[in-house]
Parts: structure tokens; C-alpha cells; sequence
């Protein structure tokens, strides 16, 4: 396999770093760290005889780069994520549909995900099922991510906890991700966000009763986690037929 490193930020080099330790190729200079300037300006030449992009870039320019990946036949592993979401936090399935059907057409892969650590998708099925039986127990929810100081926006692993919540408690119906003061509507899941330092990253899901309190968490101690799983991500899509996945279709659990 052939990559480009779409995205030239750290996760864009963290992603090199990674490549050449598993020494899964030479890489050719040309197919490291694609700068994205914006939508209209970039290498594009780059991609010719890759198999595989690998994008972390801003929400601004996601839409049009993904787009213009997939038109070139190469496989994209997207790790930018907030571009397909409408300004209530859900799902463009518009969006979404395009690029999948961009993807067959030109048979190749979409992947995208807010968080590419393998056992992220363990912790949201974990999630998922633990909402399930609490939702219907009088468990309250909300959910806590903390992130190093540079990082400005809610993180695209918390929004995906968010949805799962709102999947499994019927009653709740929108995310609360504004400041920590004050009551919450009681059909809202909260997200607060704690910046500071070099912290990786951390997602704690809260399920709290008038009697106890269950935390459910999961914490990066690199990094790195992120680009090994989405390398792996490139390496398990090839073997699926050209379409849209997440991660949870490359690595199957169910609860």
C-alpha cells in the first residue's frame, strides 16, 4: 500500500512517525504531510499511484478534500469529523450519502471517525449497552472530556457519546454543550470539557441515580493510539468492498 498524509498539523506528522516506524513502505517525500492551505489550494498531483489517504485537516476545507480524494479512486481514512454535522450536532445524511456513493462510483473506501483508537469502539458499545438497561432505571447521564489546552472545539469522540445516549434514552433529545453554570433541561445530556496542559485525551460517560454514580472511562495515553489505529483502519478497509464504514464495521461487536 501506497499512503499521502493529507494534513500537515500534528496529527498529520504523528501519522508519518508512525508509517515509518512499522516500515510499511519507503514513502516517496511527495505523499508526506500534504499541506491543505484550503479547499482550492493544494497538491492534488499527490495522490496519483497512492492507494490510501489518510486525512486530518481543518472542518473548514473536509467536505471538499474527502470529496476530491474519492474522485481520484483512492481509498480516504478521515479523522476530521465535525464537517458532516448540521449546526444542531447531528448527522448530515445528505452529506453523508454523497460521499458514499462518491466512493462506489470510483470504487474506493470512506472511512471516517472521530476517534480511530481501537478500543474506543469497544468503550462505545460499552456505552451504548450500559445506557440501555440505566435509561430504564432512572440513571441521569452526562458526559465529561478533557483535552490538552490547545485543543478549542468539543471533541468528536464526546458528540459520538452524545449520540449514542440520545439513541438509547427516548426522553432526551438534545445535547447541552454550552457552559457549567446553571440548571440543565431535563431532556438535555450535558458535555463539559476540561482543557489543560498536554492531556490526550479522555472521555468519561457519567450515569448518576439519587443513591450512586457509575463512570465509564477511557483514556489515551498517546497520541499515537490514534494514528496506529488509523493505519490499521486502512489496512482492514481494504479488504471490504468500496462503500462508507465506521469503525465499527471494521472491527464487528455488538451488544
Amino acid at each position: 500500500m501506497e499512503f499521502a498524509i493529507v494534513g500537515n498539523g500534528r496529527m498529520g506528522k504523528m501519522v508519518k512517525q508512525e508509517l515509518e516506524k512499522l516500515e510499511l513502505e519507503k514513502l516517496d517525500p511527495e505523499h508526506i504531510c500534504i499541506e491543505i492551505i484550503d479547499k482550492d489550494d493544494w497538491k492534488e498531483s499527490s495522490l496519483k499511484r497512492v492507494d490510501t489517504a489518510i486525512v486530518f485537516v481543518s472542518i473548514e476545507v473536509g467536505y471538499e478534500v474527502v470529496k476530491r480524494i474519492l474522485k481520484k479512486g483512492v481509498d480516504a481514512i478521515v479523522g476530521t469529523t465535525s464537517f458532516y454535522l448540521n449546526p444542531d450536532k447531528s448527522e448530515n445524511k445528505g452529506m453523508l450519502q454523497e460521499l458514499e456513493l462518491l466512493a462506489k462510483d470510483n470504487n474506493c473506501r470512506l472511512v471516517i471517525s472521530p476517534n480511530f483508537a481501537p478500543g474506543v469502539n469497544a468503550f462505545w458499545e460499552i456505552v451504548r449497552f450500559s445506557a440501555r438497561i440505566l435509561s430504564k432505571m432512572n440513571y441521569d447521564s452526562a458526559i465529561e472530556e478533557r483535552h490538552h489546552k490547545r485543543k478549542a472545539d468539543i471533541s468528536g469522540t464526546a458528540k459520538e457519546i452524545g449520540k449514542i445516549l440520545l439513541e438509547e434514552y427516548k426522553y432526551k433529545t438534545c445535547l447541552d454543550l454550552g457552559s457549567s453554570e446553571g440548571k440543565r433541561e431535563d431532556n438535555a445530556i450535558t458535555i463539559r470539557a476540561t482543557r489543560a496542559g498536554n492531556i490526550t485525551g479522555e472521555h468519561t460517560t457519567l450515569f448518576a441515580s439519587e443513591l450512586d454514580t457509575i463512570e465509564i472511562i477511557h483514556r489515551a495515553s498517546s497520541p499515537a493510539i490514534f494514528a496506529q489505529g488509523a493505519i490499521r483502519s486502512a489496512i482492514l478497509v481494504r479488504r471490504k468492498k468500496p462503500g462508507f464504514y465506521r469503525m465499527k464495521d471494521l472491527y464487528p461487536l455488538s451488544v
